[in-house]
């Protein structure tokens, strides 16, 4: 259910037109820097507004509380949760005990579950099945169209506890991933000029 609501989102002309203005919203940006900067907020600001926009209908500024925080949770995840053995994967019962990143990892789930129940609360009482925003709505309207003879499997799947894991599983998959991707990308062919030529004419003949 996920992936087809995933997918009728990405093929729909909606996708082109945020992201190709998420692009432009990031040149403007960079054009009004006139000493040298690190670029890795611009990027961040730029996939979170692609990821989050897609997932449940939200963009970002640069200075808004909301983005700070949600980069904050998403660097303490990756450093200091992922970026090291938390015991309780080795020895699963050791999850039940006071062990730091184990609490970590705890209250930063907690958290972004949290902010989820508020985006799913708000599409439930703005949805509209004539105007299907962001793959959220589209797994709604697939809840929606639910009946009784229904699969078990599939109520299941679009239960409200599915859908907000669904939304963290897009959310952290499409957040610092990507954000690194690029940066390495654009080391890469800062590093490499011709690179950059050859990359710059094939996104012009695009």
């Amino acid at each position: 259910m996920a992936l087809k609501a995933f997918r009728t989102y990405v093929s729909s002309d909606k996708l082109e037109t945020f992201t190709k203005s998420a692009f432009d919203d990031m040149a403007a940006l960079i054009e009004k820097e006139t000493k040298p900067f690190d670029i890795d907020a611009h990027i961040r600001l730029l996939v979170f507004n692609l990821v989050c926009r897609m997932a449940f209908g939200q963009c970002y500024k640069m200075d808004q509380p909301e983005f700070i925080w949600l980069k904050f949770i998403v660097d303490e995840t990756m450093h200091e949760v992922f970026g090291g053995l938390i015991p309780s994967d080795v020895i699963p019962t050791l999850k039940h005990l006071p062990i730091p990143s184990s609490l970590l990892a705890k209250r930063l789930k907690k958290n972004l579950i949290r902010f989820h129940e508020v985006q799913l609360a708000e599409h439930k009482k703005t949805f509209n099945s004539d105007d299907v925003r962001d793959v959220m709505d589209h797994l709604l309207l697939l809840k929606k169209e639910l009946t009784n003879e229904s699969d078990d499997n599939v109520k299941e799947s679009l239960s409200d506890t599915r859908i907000l894991y669904i939304m963290l599983d897009i959310f952290f998959a499409g957040t610092s991933t990507t954000s690194d991707t690029l940066k390495w990308m654009i080391l890469y062919v800062a590093a490499h000029p011709k690179v950059q030529e050859q990359l710059h004419k094939e996104l012009d003949d695009l």
